[in-house]
């Protein structure tokens, strides 16, 4: 990723399309960008985890996790990014 503006940007994690609006059934989430990582318990009955970041301009490496209730983590199928 290459942040053009540096500055607060919201990451949404999604399991599913968005426009979908379904649940994603993940109980726990985490993001890894400009070599920082978060991580917090998901509500399974939301269709996104949200983490938000401060980021300065130029390249970054940007690597997500979700984790379902099943157990087996990955990373999510869709990311939006919005500058805030």
């Amino acid at each position: 990723m290459n942040v053009v503006r540096g500055g607060r940007y919201r990451f949404e994690l999604y399991r599913g399309p968005k426009h979908l609006k379904q649940a994603s059934g993940c109980v726990h989430a985490r993001l890894a960008v400009g070599g920082k990582e978060w991580s917090s318990d998901a509500d399974p009955a939301q269709a996104a985890a949200v983490f938000e970041a401060d980021l300065p301009a130029g390249p970054t490496r940007v690597e997500t996790w979700l984790r379902p209730a099943e157990g087996k983590e990955h990373g999510a199928y869709f990311v939006w990014v919005t500058r805030l």
